[in-house]
């Protein structure tokens, strides 16, 4: 759930009789470190003035930081130890507003002064929140070393402190950086030592969002180890799991994941739709960064398509809403117009655009966009034949490419031949094709340029033999891309085909589990008769055995409360909803969610329904004629907001 400056104002009002940081603290301890854009920098101004004055009211007791943590920690009383670590807390949550506000350097220095606060107050579950916020800041700065040893040492503190929450937020992101670092086994072990925990006493709300990244992981490792479907099949999953309304950033980071396997996949239009669903969260939510970034990876995959106005009309509103965002960003949707422009031949416009990155950039060396904007430059000039001036941006690309082998570097020095060999400077640009290496990563599409050029460069020199030795290669490695390209577009098939049959199968799979929950509901509707619940019970254990996962572990304990429940005399009626409350609790939630209006009675109706009991047995159980039971359904559709045309069980059963 995300931070709101509006919830630290109301925090700051409710504290009027007690210690306002203190107060703040406490409740932030609960809430996950996600403030963004204009409310994190709001967020960071209310939480400093927080943070000053707690501060200056502990050194008043002549209590100082901890700095070294090899030191020794002072003996403090236990309420001036809560009220360090409450500083320790205000510290590490004002970081991450700090660090959403891109004030980086700032967010460093007040996450390691938490961690020194936290030291003193010898608490395990503030250290292991603070190096959790320490873990993002170094993530952002993209300080790989200290960015592991902090996740590293969360991991440490969280398990000492035994909060079974704060040891799943600091779980989740060692996974993620395992991931990406492919340690794919270790990923995978504490990945299902988080499947093992979620069991443990968490919110519904928690549980939920914990499985929806736990299963993203999963779906992540699965992809990573080459086995695409279960990969996308496994994302698919999370996304159930992640409520757009309840668990935004999270929902927004599996469709991430997933359009980029559909894009591993060429499946461009499933991308797309995964996009759009992250443009309308983004949307909803109103953070303008987000929307920024969501227009433009849909922008970028319309342009894979080759539909230009389309990406760039998509990169309009990527401007408008990241106008106020960090230059990195704002370069980037500049880069990416300047693409577009020169297939829709307005070259002199992306000209334009690439000196404006390249002016922005001079603070900032070696970064990809600089020398993007150098070769698209350059590839500019030489479609209007001013080869010179082609040739000086090629070199400055080749310049601030020096440490990085990459893609770019060989297509500028591609482009430093092409204006030698334009310019008749042959020997030049023969010394630059010999100077190229071609690695793995490099596309063989840039090897073939290679060769075709070094063939016109014969040709012009009268070595027919070289001319016929690289245009034979050149064909070689075409008809081997070729072969590769069809390959991969069966493989892709085939492997959307296992996608959705297993899609299909997880589908009749939960099916079943509905089927056997309606069943299990009116096994208890029957269950009047004690007599009977020894044999009953016995039959609903053999049901359940066939059934897997969380569901059947949540019947059982439901269907034992029950038997108890009767075996106590309690009502049906109230058995029945306590019943129904256990095994589809996640359902009742999400309907309170969705409709905080919703009465009582109305719930119980929903419940009833979605469990597929007969009308007169609901009658029954609420007590009301057909009459009473029809004006209760009319309210509850009115409440719901149906049409007309939407049958009411089947909107619940396939809500």
């Amino acid at each position: 759930m995300l931070l709101r400056a509006q919830e630290i104002r109301e925090l700051i009002r409710d504290a009027r009789g007690g210690s306002v940081p203190d107060y703040v603290a406490r409740a932030l301890r609960d809430r996950y470190m996600e403030p963004y854009e204009e409310d994190a920098v709001e967020i960071a101004e209310l939480l400093g003035d927080l943070v000053e004055t707690a501060r200056l009211r502990i050194e008043e007791n002549g209590i100082e930081p901890l700095h070294d943590e090899h030191g020794r920690p002072p003996k403090l009383p236990k309420r001036e130890r809560q009220s360090v670590a409450n500083l320790a807390m205000l510290m590490a949550t004002r970081s991450a507003a700090l660090l959403f506000a891109e004030r980086r350097e700032e967010a460093l220095e007040i996450a390691r002064e938490g961690l020194a606060w936290g030291r003193t107050a010898q608490d395990h579950e503030q250290l292991a929140l603070g190096l959790i916020a320490l873990y993002a800041i170094y993530e952002r700065l993209g300080r790989w070393g200290e960015q592991r040893e902090a996740i590293v040492q969360a991991y440490e503190e969280a398990r000492a402190c035994r909060n079974v929450k704060v040891l799943i937020d600091s779980l989740l992101p060692l996974i993620s950086f395992l991931i990406e670092a492919m340690e794919l086994d270790e990923a995978e072990r504490l990945n299902n030592e988080v499947q093992t925990i979620l069991r443990d006493d968490l919110t519904l709300e928690d549980r939920h969002s914990y499985h929806a990244v736990s299963l993203s992981h999963a779906a992540r490792i699965a992809r990573y180890r080459g086995r695409e479907a279960e990969s996308i099949l496994g994302f698919r999953e999370a996304l159930r799991w992640a409520d757009a309304a309840l668990y935004p950033l999270t929902r927004c980071s599996i469709l991430s994941h997933l359009g980029s396997s559909y894009i591993m996949l060429n499946q461009h239009r499933q991308c797309i739709e995964c996009q759009r669903e992250l443009v309308e969260i983004a949307d909803a939510i109103g953070i303008d960064k987000l929307r920024s970034l969501a227009y433009m990876n849909l922008a970028e995959t319309h342009q894979r398509l080759e539909e230009y106005e389309q990406a760039m009309e998509l990169l309009d509103h990527a401007e408008r809403y990241g106008a106020g965002g960090p230059w990195e960003q704002i370069s980037w949707i500049m880069l990416r117009r300047a693409e577009l422009l020169i297939p829709l031949q307005r070259s002199e416009e992306a000209a334009v655009l690439c000196r404006q990155i390249i002016e922005s950039a001079r603070e900032v060396p070696r970064i990809r966009r600089l020398y993007i904007a150098l070769c698209m430059l350059g590839q500019i000039e030489e479609q209007c034949l001013r080869y010179e001036s082609a040739l000086e941006y090629y070199h400055r690309a080749v310049g601030e490419t020096e440490s990085d082998r990459s893609k770019y570097f060989v297509a500028a020095q591609l482009g430093i031949a092409r204006m030698f060999h334009a310019l008749e400077q042959y020997d030049e640009a023969l010394a630059t094709l010999d100077s190229i290496v071609f690695r793995e990563a490099t596309p063989p599409a840039r090897e073939i340029q290679a060769l075709r050029l070094r063939a016109a460069i014969a040709e012009d020199l009268g070595d027919l033999r070289t001319v016929i030795d690289c245009e034979r290669r050149a064909a070689s490695i075409e008809q081997e891309l070729l072969a590769r390209k069809s390959e991969q577009s069966l493989r892709s098939a085939r492997i959307m085909l296992e996608t959705d049959l297993l899609e299909r199968e997880a589908e009749l799979e939960r099916e079943r589990r509905r089927r056997l929950e309606r069943e299990l509901a009116s096994a208890v509707v029957a269950l009047g008769d004690t007599r009977h619940a020894v044999a009953a019970e016995k039959r609903l254990r053999d049901a359940i055995g066939q059934s897997t996962g969380t569901s059947g572990y949540a019947m059982t304990a439901a269907v034992h409360d029950v038997l108890h429940a009767f075996s106590s005399g309690a009502h049906s009626q109230e058995t029945v909803h306590h019943y129904l409350s256990k095994v589809e609790k996640d359902f009742l939630l999400r309907l309170r969610q969705r409709y905080p209006g919703i009465t009582r009675s109305q719930e119980r109706l929903c419940g009833l329904l979605r469990a597929g009991l007969d009308f007169k047995v609901i009658g029954s159980l609420l007590g009301l004629q057909p009459e009473g039971l029809k004006a209760l359904r009319k309210r509850l559709r009115r409440q719901l907001g149906l049409e007309p045309e939407t049958a009411l069980e089947k909107f619940l059963a396939e809500f």
